[in-house]
């Protein structure tokens, strides 16, 4: 197929972004055969398929017979070509409309989370039943098969998913300075968060590269997604996530929505130890 479209009649339509007609394919080089199937052919028509100014692809009819086709032949795969480029169109503006339309109602459903979170965050919950709450919200919203939040000063931790007892044997109280704090380097750093393939050497001191379109890539079992709890220089715990439902690494807008999230655990420890203090007094 490579062949067809950079040596053969398919690919000189779409370079010439105009029909072609052979009358007999045994005299033209531009007729490119692809075996045994097509080694009788001898007469062929090629309609370049438009959208505009933007190449879809080709139409191509062979018959065995010199010189079968016609410009009448010519002029109809034209009309079939272009109710094909407008076909073509309508079903990729379809799939960008319902990709729009479910990313709307992802963040929708990201926000209604957050904003339960935010009123329960006004209700002075215990702090182990609220981060149990936001692991759940995440795991809900995020589609992440385990999420778990440590602190940095307790023992408590929120947990969701069904992983999640796989992550919480790593991400706890006494091996955050051993399993977190080594991975918060800037070259593992994605927005504020920490991406760590499973394949990263911790042994050299360049960059690594890191996905610029993370949707594309596929999360692998050793993979790790850190955000911190507080900033760095303050660290006052972790949020880890894995097994993403979908498989792949999440994107940006996924690993900001985490970020805010990890932003309301930070005001949830806040206000409990204002809490604390206001009860010592």
């Amino acid at each position: 197929i490579q062949d067809v479209l950079r040596d053969g009649v398919a690919g000189w339509v779409i370079r010439a972004r105009r029909s072609l007609l052979i009358n007999d394919a045994r005299q033209d080089a531009r007729w490119n055969s692809l075996g045994r199937a097509t080694d009788n052919t001898r007469s062929v028509v090629a309609v370049p398929i438009l959208n505009d100014y933007e190449i879809l692809g080709a139409i191509t009819l062979v018959h065995s017979s010199v010189g079968y086709f016609q410009d009448p032949h010519v002029e109809l795969i034209e009309i079939i070509a272009a109710q094909s480029a407008l076909a073509l169109g309508h079903a990729r503006l379809f799939g960008i409309t319902a990709l729009q339309k479910t990313q709307l109602e992802r963040r929708s459903f990201i926000l209604e989370e957050m904003l339960n979170v935010g009123e329960r965050l006004r209700l002075n919950v215990p702090i182990a039943a609220l981060l149990d709450e936001i692991a759940e919200a995440i795991h809900r919203s995020l589609s992440f098969g385990a999420v778990v939040i440590q602190l940095a000063e307790s023992p408590e931790q929120g947990c969701a998913g069904t992983w999640a007892p796989r992550v919480s044997a790593r991400v706890n109280a006494e091996s955050l300075a051993t399993e977190v704090v080594p991975h918060l380097r800037p070259r593992f750093q994605v927005s504020r968060s920490f991406f760590v393939p499973q394949d990263a050497e911790f042994g050299f001191d360049g960059m690594i590269p890191l996905p610029s379109d993370t949707t594309k890539g596929s999360w692998q079992p050793g993979d790790l997604l850190f955000v911190p709890i507080g900033p760095v220089h303050a660290f006052k715990g972790v949020l880890a996530v894995d097994a993403p439902l979908d498989g792949l690494v999440p994107d940006l807008v996924t690993v900001q929505a985490l970020e805010l999230f990890a932003d309301q655990v930070a005001t949830a420890v806040q206000n409990s130890r204002l809490y604390a203090k206001e009860q010592h007094r």
